[in-house]
């Protein structure tokens, strides 16, 4: 018993010490240590169901010490430190979860005691201070309510179209210049599974996207349960280029794809970890940089020059791959600069990435300021929070704006993947952001 009180002490210090700014970089989640976690989480929570309330804080001490990025997890501590007689310990989490940006509810009667204490009611107007909305975008297009799930978006300047994918009825549809929706590709043969990301090669004609078999989408089949490819279609006709498949000896999930300025396709797949690059004229290869820690890969950002790229892992954080040598850098940051989910990434500037992330409650856009190689996130800030249960997802860089899916409906279905209750309408924010432009294709690929 003791020396589960020191451990609970012990946390309670570092998290002190986090929330003074102390608090040193540390490298991108580990994956092992966030396995660890889950197991410490399944362990507290059956303590306390079993009355064991020593057990549970110790646990939810473990839990959170082992994955300190993880703003869900250090909640869980503060609400089972305020369950078990630990009020400095759950005082200390909440004003730690605060400073990373996840949500907590002061009104909650299962704060118990902890509400009366002068510190808790600090907490909790900083809290509605802190997690209040910004509205910085704007509704740009509200898909018809008969188009259900969206995910990605890509945009074409030379008409003015953008597309936008879906989950659920396997197709992309394309909204002109005055709003007009339209059918660009259907379900039918080859037939399409879940559609993702996409990405337009405005110069050569031709919308990538990622297509993969999901239990959610409309018409599918246990069959199908695992397939992914990537498709080249032209985007005007919407005629397919080409199409890769990945091989179906285990599970694949191609989700975000992206183009590099020399004009390949990059997609990452966010259930077997790789990143595949694609040409129409050379195919679909992996490259042959890896991690260790690699779990969930989601959006990819490339450098001007195409030499550098960094990528989101959902589950394990942020980082950046030197593509001469294949060479993989987990980048580093203070655990209440929150780089764990991460969705859609996007290069905004020398130092400066922006980023959806839908893994913290509330969603939101941020910026990632970062240090002069690209290694260690030297700040976060938020652009963009709606406000709502909804979940941005994908989104497409405009000149001096981010056109992102700000609704999409990962939500809406039970575990078999069977919709419950009617979907609501499909939304594109428009999120201005200064210095935000395209990338420029270039002429000659570097030698990196």
């Amino acid at each position: 018993m003791a020396l589960f009180l020191r451990a609970g002490r012990a946390f309670a210090l570092l998290l002190l010490v986090a929330a003074s700014g102390a608090t040193a970089h540390l490298s991108a989640q580990r994956a092992d240590s966030a396995d660890a976690a889950r197991k410490f989480y399944r362990d507290s929570r059956l303590a306390f169901g079993r009355g064991d309330t020593a057990a549970a804080f110790q646990g939810a001490v473990a839990t959170a010490a082992a994955w300190p990025r993880q703003g869900s997890y250090v909640r869980y501590l503060a609400r089972v430190a305020a369950a078990t007689g630990h009020p400095d310990a759950a005082l200390d989490a909440l004003d730690i979860v605060t400073e990373m940006g996840f949500d907590w509810t002061p009104a909650d009667s299962g704060w118990g005691a902890l509400a009366a204490l002068p510190r808790f009611q600090a907490l909790s107007r900083r809290a509605l201070e802190a997690l209040a909305p910004i509205t910085a975008s704007s509704v740009s297009v509200t898909l018809p309510p008969s188009f259900h799930h969206a995910e990605g978006v890509a945009f074409d300047p030379r008409t003015g179209r953008r597309f936008v994918s879906s989950i659920r009825l396997r197709k992309v549809v394309a909204v002109d210049a005055t709003g007009n929706v339209s059918d660009f590709i259907g379900m039918a043969e080859p037939k399409l599974y879940a559609v993702f990301g996409m990405a337009a090669d405005a110069a050569q004609r031709v919308l990538w996207l990622t297509t993969s078999a999901m239990k959610e989408q409309e018409g599918g089949t246990g069959a199908d349960s695992g397939k992914s490819e990537l498709r080249a279609y032209h985007l005007d006709s919407g005629i397919m280029l080409g199409r890769w498949k990945l091989p179906a000896t285990e599970p694949h999930c191609l989700g975000d794809v992206i183009l590099a300025p020399n004009g390949a396709a990059y997609a990452s797949d966010s259930c077997q970890p790789h990143i595949y690059r694609a040409t129409l004229e050379g195919g679909m290869t992996s490259i042959a940089a890896t991690h260790r820690d690699w779990r969930n890969l989601q959006g990819i950002a490339f450098s001007p020059t195409g030499c550098t790229a960094w990528v989101a892992d959902w589950t394990t954080g942020l980082y950046r791959i030197d593509l001469g040598s294949n060479t993989v850098t987990a980048v580093r940051a203070d655990p209440r600069l929150v780089t764990l989910g991460l969705d859609g990434l996007y290069w905004a500037g020398t130092g400066r990435l922006i980023a959806i992330q839908n893994g913290v409650t509330p969603t939101r856009v941020v910026e990632l300021s970062l240090n002069d190689d690209g290694t260690a996130v030297e700040a976060l800030r938020v652009l963009d929070r709606p406000g709502g249960e909804a979940e941005p997802s994908l989104g497409v860089v405009l000149s001096g704006a981010l056109l992102y899916v700000a609704n999409t409906s990962w939500n809406n279905y039970n575990g078999e993947g069977t919709p419950q209750g009617a979907f609501e309408p499909q939304m594109l924010r428009k999120l201005p952001v200064p210095g935000l432009a395209p990338a420029t294709k270039l002429a000659k690929a570097p030698r990196c």
